[in-house]
C-alpha cells in the first residue's frame, strides 16, 4: 500500500492498486507552423469553479480553511452481479448489503488548537469524517553543541483518519475519436475527491455550539428585488423601507428558514426558474416590504428565535399594525408557532395581523434525525440533499447566484461539524436540535394548546408535505432528484430504519401536517405531493406545482386557488407506519420540563 507526503503535510496511505489522479494529458488536434503537433496540456482539475468549490469557499466562511484537496484513482471492484440492485428501494429501507470495499488513509498533522475534518466527494455522494482522537508525540530537543544543555522537547500533533470507500463505477470507453485522445469517459476524472479543511478551537467551556456558531448571520434581511444578490442584512437599528406606505396598514410578507440554513439558503433557489421568478415578482407587486429573519438554528431554541425576530420587528417604525403573510420551511415553522403561540398574544403595543402562513415540510413534531445519536447521519444526508439541489439548480442559474445559494443553505452546517469534531455532545448542548427531538419537552409543549393563542382558522394554515421513495414514480414530469449514487448513500445506514414512516429524507411526512392534533382545525389546505422520487427536503421551491399553490393560497393568482384540497385529512392527522398500520393523532400531555 504506497504512502505519499503532501507538500500541505498530510500523508496518504493508498489501498492497493490505487493512485494519486492527475490530469490526463490531451494531444491538440492544432499544428504549429512547422507542422508538428502542439505539446499536449494538462486538464484543469476537475470541479475547478464547480460545486466543490462552492462548498470550500462558503465553509471557509464558517472558519472552515481548505489545506488540500486530494484526488484519488481507486483499484477497480468486482463486477455487479446481474439483476442485483433492481426493484422498489423505499427511503426508510436499509440498504443492500455489499462486501468491504478499499481504504484510504490520512494522517493531518496540527498546529496548537488544531483540529481537522475531512470531506469525500465519491460519485457525487458526499460524507464527513472526523477523527475522535487526537495524537500527541514527543521529540526530544537536540543541542548544537557538546556538553550543551538540550533544547526543550517538542510535541507533534496530528489526527488520523481511516475512510472506507466504495469501489468506482465501471468506467466507459469513449466512443469515437483516438484512443490516445480519451482511453475512457472516466479517465478524465478521479473516482474520488478528499477535501481537509483545518480550523482553530481553544478549549471553550459551556456552550461549545454557541461559541462555534457566532459568524452565523442574524437579523432581518431586506429583500429589495427578486434577484437575490439584492437581498442585504439590516442593521439592528436600520429601517425597511416604508416609504410608499401612507395611511394604511402596511403588507408585510415574511420568510423563515431552516436548520443550518438562511434566508438565501432557503429561498433563493426560486430565483432559479421561471415560475419561482413570476412568484417573486407577484410578491413585490402586492407587498409594501419584503423580509427574511436569519438566525441560529443550533445553539438556541425556536422559542428563543422567535422573540430575537419579535424584538427586530418591534424596533421598526410602522406607520400602522401591519398585516403579515409568512413562508416557513423546515425548523423555521416552529420558529413562527412560538411567535404567533408564545409572544405575541403578550407583546406589548405590537400587535400585527397575522393572515396566511404556509408550512413547507415543516417539523411540527420534530424528526429523529434530531436525535444525538443521529447527528453524524444528519450532517451527511443534509450535505448531499443541499449539494443535489444546488446541483440542479446550477443547471438554470448563474455561478455567481449558485455560490450565494450554497453559502447560504450551508450557513450553519459547519459549527456543527466542529462541535463533533471537539467535543462529547450531549442533546441539550445544541438546543437548536434538542427542540426537535420528537420525544422531547418542545415538541410536546408546542402541540399542546396554549392559553391565549389564535384558535383554529383565525390564521390560514397551509403545508406542503412528500413521501421520497426512490423506486416511486417521479412527481409532475420531473426528473428524479438526485443520482443513483446519492441516492445508496443517503440509505446507506441504520438511521433510515428509525424513520419507519414516510419522509422526504429528513422531516417525517406526518409531521409536516401535524399542527397540535388534538385540535381539528388549524390546516386550511394541503399540497400532499405524495409517493415520489422528485421531492425532498431541499428542493420544494423549484417545483413548479408548490409555485402555483403559493400564488394561490396568498390570492397571487387573480383569485385561483392552490391544487392542495381545504380542510383535508392533514387537520386531523393519521400517522401512516410503513408497514401500512396507522394510528389516530394522539393527544399530547403538558410536558413536566419548562419550555427552553
Amino acid at each position: 500500500m504506497p504512502t505519499i507526503k503532501r507538500t500541505s503535510g498530510i500523508q496518504i496511505t493508498l489501498p492497493t492498486g490505487g493512485a494519486l489522479w492527475s490530469p490526463p494529458r490531451q494531444a491538440s488536434t492544432r499544428s504549429t507552423t512547422r507542422g508538428r503537433a502542439r505539446r499536449p496540456t494538462a486538464q484543469a482539475a476537475p470541479g475547478a469553479g464547480g460545486l466543490g468549490d462552492h462548498f470550500a469557499a462558503a465553509l471557509g466562511r464558517q472558519d472552515l480553511n481548505l489545506v488540500d484537496t486530494i484526488p484519488v484513482r481507486l483499484p477497480p471492484g468486482p463486477s455487479p452481479v446481474r439483476g442485483a440492485g433492481r426493484g422498489r428501494r423505499r427511503a426508510g429501507a436499509a440498504a443492500a448489503p455489499v462486501g468491504p470495499g478499499p481504504e484510504l488513509s490520512l494522517d493531518v498533522d496540527l498546529g496548537p488548537d488544531e483540529h481537522a475534518v475531512i470531506l469525500v466527494e465519491q460519485d457525487g455522494a458526499w460524507s464527513w469524517h472526523v477523527a475522535h482522537a487526537t495524537t500527541n508525540q514527543r521529540a526530544p530537543g537536540r543541542s548544537g553543541r557538546p556538553g550543551a544543555a538540550a533544547a526543550p522537547q517538542t510535541v507533534r500533533r496530528s489526527q488520523h483518519f481511516t475512510i472506507a470507500v466504495a469501489h468506482p463505477r465501471k468506467r466507459v470507453p469513449t466512443k469515437g475519436g483516438p484512443r490516445g485522445a480519451a482511453a475512457g469517459l472516466m479517465d478524465f476524472l478521479p473516482d474520488l475527491i478528499a477535501r481537509v479543511f483545518k480550523f482553530v478551537a481553544k478549549p471553550v467551556i459551556g456552550a461549545v455550539i454557541s461559541h462555534l456558531e457566532r459568524n452565523v448571520s442574524s437579523g432581518l434581511v431586506q429583500l429589495a428585488s427578486p434577484d437575490p444578490a439584492t437581498w442585504k442584512h439590516l442593521a439592528d437599528d436600520e429601517q425597511p423601507d416604508l416609504s410608499g406606505v401612507k395611511g394604511r396598514a402596511p403588507r408585510v410578507f415574511l420568510f423563515v428558514h431552516g436548520t443550518f440554513s438562511s434566508t438565501v439558503g432557503a429561498y433563493g433557489s426560486l430565483y432559479a426558474t421561471d415560475a419561482g421568478k413570476r412568484l417573486l415578482a407577484r410578491i413585490f407587486a402586492e407587498y409594501d416590504v419584503v423580509l427574511g429573519f436569519d438566525h441560529p438554528t443550533l445553539s438556541v431554541s425556536p422559542a428563543v428565535n422567535s422573540k430575537a425576530m419579535l424584538g427586530r420587528l418591534e424596533k421598526i417604525d410602522w406607520p400602522a399594525p401591519p398585516e403579515i403573510d409568512a413562508l416557513m420551511h423546515s425548523r423555521g415553522g416552529l420558529v413562527y408557532r412560538a411567535l404567533v403561540e408564545y409572544d405575541l398574544p403578550s407583546a406589548g403595543s405590537f400587535k400585527p395581523t397575522m393572515k396566511n402562513a404556509v408550512f413547507v415540510a415543516c417539523t411540527h413534531q420534530g424528526t429523529v434525525l434530531a436525535q444525538r445519536k443521529n447527528w453524524d447521519a444528519f450532517i451527511d444526508r443534509y450535505t448531499n440533499l443541499a449539494a443535489a439541489a444546488c446541483q440542479a439548480i446550477s443547471l438554470f442559474a448563474a455561478a455567481a447566484v449558485v455560490a450565494k445559494i450554497v453559502n447560504g443553505i450551508i450557513q450553519g452546517l459547519g459549527a456543527l461539524v466542529k462541535a463533533l469534531a471537539i467535543s462529547a455532545l450531549d442533546d441539550n448542548d445544541v438546543p437548536g436540535l434538542e427542540a426537535m427531538d420528537p420525544s422531547g419537552a418542545f415538541i410536546g409543549e408546542i402541540n399542546y394548546p396554549q392559553p391565549d393563542e389564535p384558535e383554529p382558522g383565525k390564521i390560514k394554515y397551509y403545508v406542503v408535505t412528500s413521501d421520497f421513495d426512490v423506486g416511486a414514480q417521479t412527481a409532475d414530469g420531473q426528473p428524479p432528484a438526485m443520482s443513483p449514487t446519492i441516492v445508496n448513500k443517503l440509505l446507506d445506514g441504520a438511521v433510515d430504519q428509525l424513520f419507519a414512516e414516510a419522509n422526504d429524507l429528513v422531516v417525517n411526512t406526518t409531521s409536516m401536517s401535524a399542527i397540535e392534533p388534538s385540535r381539528p382545525g388549524f390546516v386550511t389546505g394541503t399540497l400532499a405531493y405524495g409517493t415520489n422520487s422528485s421531492v425532498h427536503h431541499c428542493n420544494y421551491f423549484v417545483q413548479p406545482k408548490v409555485v402555483k399553490n403559493l400564488l394561490g393560497w396568498y390570492g397571487l393568482d387573480g383569485g385561483k386557488t392552490g391544487d392542495g384540497p381545504r380542510g383535508d385529512a392533514a387537520a386531523t392527522p393519521r400517522r401512516a407506519t410503513r408497514t401500512g398500520k396507522a394510528r389516530s393523532g394522539e393527544k399530547h400531555r403538558r410536558p413536566s420540563r419548562p419550555r427552553k
